[in-house]
This record gives C-alpha cells, structure tokens and sequence, in this order.
C-alpha cells in the first residue's frame, strides 16, 4: 500500500512541476511539489500510526511527511512580489507578453512597498505598449513613476517606448 501511495505522490509532483515551471517562478512550483511528496508520507504516516506497517522506517517516513504538510501548511514563507517579477521578466524575454502582464499584475497584488510597485508597473507598461495598448501603457507608466519617481529618467532612454515618443501624454509624463 505504501507504493501505491508513494507513486501516486510521485505522479503527482510530475505534474505539478510540469504544470507550474511555466507558469509560476520556480519557488512556487516546487513548493507545491513539496505539498505533493508531504501529503504522500502523511498518508503513508497515518497508516503507519494505525498498524498497518511493522517496519519502523516506514513508520518515521510517513510522519516526517506529516511534519512537512504541516510546515507547508502553517509555516511556509509567503509568495513574494519579486517572484512574481522574476517569472515576468523571463515571460517578456520569451515573447509570453501576456503571461507576463499577468505575471507583474499577480505581483502588484501581494505588495505594498513603492519600489516593488514601480518596478511591476513598469514592466507593465512595456507589455501594454508590445500589445499595442499605448493609452493604458501611457496610464500604467504613470503609476510607475508615482511610485518610483526615479523611472521617469529610465522611461526617457528605454527603447520600449520609442513608439510614445510623439505621444503627447507620454511627453507630459516624463517631463
């Protein structure tokens, strides 16, 4: 019984970690997978509690898995913003320009600091602007620089918004 759990849990860390690496930042993916191998051992463990297992490696295995759902569950450090930039950027190299915006929104969510705010802002605002969305890229950007008034100078010089350059809100903006 135990292999069929223990290979069930195997099956499905597979998944996720398939799943995930393209969606969510590495810490994400394989935190869930960590989910996956912790509820294996605890199945196995509350087995073990009952009886079903004589063999005391078995036994210590399955509530080592309990101890790890638990800290998962209960102490696991919190999705941060920068992973959420982190798996942006990488989305915007490969040309994933939704997945990435999406990325950066995910990420404007879990924070509340002005650096990390304008940071995903920025980013996107050169989504928007590859989309073809200039007027939200235009608003976007200026969040960004509310935020973080220091990539004003950096939107002047970024080769993402040379489209905007004739823009007149863009011009205001970074004056």
């Amino acid at each position: 019984m135990f292999a069929i759990v223990a290979l069930l849990g195997v099956l499905v860390s597979a998944i996720l970690l398939v799943r995930d690496s393209k969606k969510r930042s590495g810490k994400i993916a394989y935190g869930r997978i960590l989910l996956a191998v912790g509820l294996t051992f605890f199945a196995a463990g509350s087995y073990a509690g009952r009886g079903y297992y004589s063999d005391p490696i078995d036994f210590l295995a399955g509530y080592a898995g309990m101890l790890t759902f638990l800290w998962f569950i209960i102490l696991r450090p919190k999705t941060k913003a920068e992973d959420f930039f982190g798996n942006g950027v990488s989305l915007l190299k490969e040309g994933q320009i939704e997945s990435a915006l999406s990325a950066f929104n995910d990420g404007l969510a879990l924070t509340n600091r002005n650096k990390e705010k304008g940071y995903l802002l920025y980013n996107a605002a050169i989504c928007n602007v590859r989309l073809g969305k200039d007027d939200v890229a235009i608003r976007t950007l200026d969040q960004a620089v509310s935020a973080l008034p220091k990539l004003k100078s950096k939107a002047r010089k970024d080769r993402d918004f040379s489209q905007l350059q004739e823009n007149e809100q863009f011009q205001s903006l970074l004056k």
